[in-house]
């Protein structure tokens, strides 16, 4: 995954985090990070401990409203 915090393009300021890389990049790498942590919560890679899902249910709503933008 290419570096979008100091990836070179124009600043994006999102909240209190400022990347820089385009709005595409910045959404491919959310779509790629929260697969990623769907992959290893079913492959069992990661124990669902409430810490864990602390992580994982604002990557769930974020998919949620991804999925109600194109349904």
């Amino acid at each position: 995954m290419r570096d979008l915090l100091r990836g070179g393009a124009e600043r994006l300021q999102v909240g209190a985090t400022e990347f820089q890389c385009t709005p595409e990049e910045l959404l491919s790498g959310l779509i790629e990070t929260v697969y990623t942590m769907r992959n290893a919560l079913l492959h069992g890679e990661v124990d669902p401990d409430p810490r864990v899902l602390a992580c994982y249910e604002p990557a769930y709503r974020i998919v949620m409203a991804l999925l109600r933008c194109i349904g």
